[in-house]
């Protein structure tokens, strides 16, 4: 995603370090290794925090699941959930782990209108993410 499609997407500032889209923009991976402090050990109570603060901004998502997953012999949270944004409602699939000890955050979001047809490639994307620390 260039930089004049990522200001528009998260206008914010905190921009993950890397987005892979389609050219619509309605399917994104977005991967951002951020300077925050994380080991293995603290995956499971990140969780939960992380898990309560977008249940707080989204009071109506709807959940589909939300733990600690493994994934090629290391430990992931895990959040699946659609929320509304402006235009329509969106699919958020979000694992983070704990890499180099900063906190790895991937997520996979896409417009309801094409998740049936993203889904299993999104599960592909998890499942095939490896880390070397």
């Amino acid at each position: 995603m260039g930089p004049a499609a990522l200001r528009l997407k998260y206008p914010n500032g905190r921009r993950p370090n890397e987005v892979y889209s389609n050219e619509s923009g309605s399917v994104n991976v977005a991967i951002n290794h951020t300077q925050n402090a994380m080991s293995q050990r603290q995956i499971g109570s990140f969780h939960k925090e992380l898990e309560a603060m977008f249940k707080k901004l989204y009071p109506k998502a709807t959940w589909y699941n939300s733990g600690i997953i493994e994934i090629n012999g290391r430990k992931w949270l895990t959040l699946n959930f659609t929320m509304s944004a402006a235009d329509t409602d969106i699919r958020n699939i979000m694992v983070g782990s704990s890499v180099a000890g900063k906190l790895l955050l991937v997520s996979f979001n896409v417009t309801v209108q094409e998740e049936q047809e993203w889904l299993k490639p999104a599960d592909a994307i998890i499942q095939s993410l490896r880390v070397n620390d």
